[in-house]
C-alpha cells in the first residue's frame, strides 16, 4: 500500500533516483579508496626509488673521489719513480765515469807493463849477445 501511496505522489522516482545516487556516491567512494591505496603504493615506490636515486649518488661520487684519489696516486707513484730514475741516472753516470777512469787507469798500467816487456826483452837480447861473447 505504501508502494502505491508513494507512486501516486510522485515520491517513488525521487526514491529511485536516490538509491541511484547513493549507490553512485558509494561505487565512487570506492574508487576514491582504491585510488588512495594506488597513491600510497606509489608514494611507497617514489620514496624507496629516492632513497635508490640518493644511494646512486653517493655511489657516484665515491666511485669519481676513488678514481680522482687512483690518478692522485698514479701521479705521485710517476713523480717518485721520475725522481729515482733521475737519481738512478746521476748514480749511473757516476759509476760509468769511475769505470772509464779505472779503465783508462788500467790501459796505462798494461802500457806501462809492455812497455817494461819490451824493455826487459831488449835486455834480455843484450844479456844474451854478453854471454855468448863471453862463451865465446
Amino acid at each position: 500500500m505504501r508502494v502505491f501511496i508513494e507512486e501516486a505522489a510522485g515520491i517513488s522516482k525521487y526514491k529511485e533516483r536516490r538509491k541511484e545516487t547513493s549507490s553512485r556516491i558509494g561505487r565512487t567512494k570506492e574508487n576514491l579508496d582504491r585510488l588512495l591505496d594506488v597513491i600510497d603504493e606509489v608514494e611507497k615506490q617514489i620514496n624507496h626509488l629516492n632513497r635508490q636515486a640518493k644511494t646512486a649518488e653517493r655511489y657516484k661520487k665515491m666511485r669519481q673521489d676513488e678514481r680522482r684519489f687512483s690518478a692522485d696516486i698514479l701521479v705521485i707513484r710517476m713523480r717518485d719513480l721520475n725522481n729515482n730514475s733521475i737519481e738512478v741516472e746521476k748514480l749511473f753516470t757516476e759509476n760509468k765515469l769511475l769505470l772509464d777512469s779505472r779503465l783508462a787507469e788500467q790501459r796505462k798500467i798494461e802500457a806501462d807493463i809492455e812497455s817494461q816487456r819490451l824493455d826487459q826483452n831488449e835486455k834480455t837480447d843484450l844479456f844474451n849477445k854478453v854471454q855468448a861473447n863471453y862463451y865465446k
